[in-house]
């Protein structure tokens, strides 16, 4: 799973809300879960849904490591010598 998608498809899921504190992101992230849960499944959601949703997070998680995080440990390693 990945969150590169076509620019269309973008244009239709920009996120244009002001997020400005972790606990607004942390909500913001719950209620497009909680919305997927309602569009991707009817009624009550199978297991096969909550495990869609919950991968998506995980992925995009992982990638917002990758691509943000590690390389400002690098960074950090080269600045401040590695820790082994």
């Amino acid at each position: 799973m990945s969150p590169y998608i076509s620019q269309d498809k973008r244009d239709e899921v920009k996120c244009t809300e002001i997020i400005d504190t972790p606990a607004k992101l942390a909500y913001v992230i719950m209620q497009a879960a909680m919305n997927c849960l309602g569009t991707m499944g009817a009624g009550t959601p199978n297991w096969d849904t909550l495990s869609n949703v919950h991968k998506a997070m995980v992925c995009a998680e992982r990638e917002f490591y990758r691509r943000r995080i590690s390389p400002h440990e690098d960074e950090a390693i080269v600045r401040n010598g590695d820790v082994y």
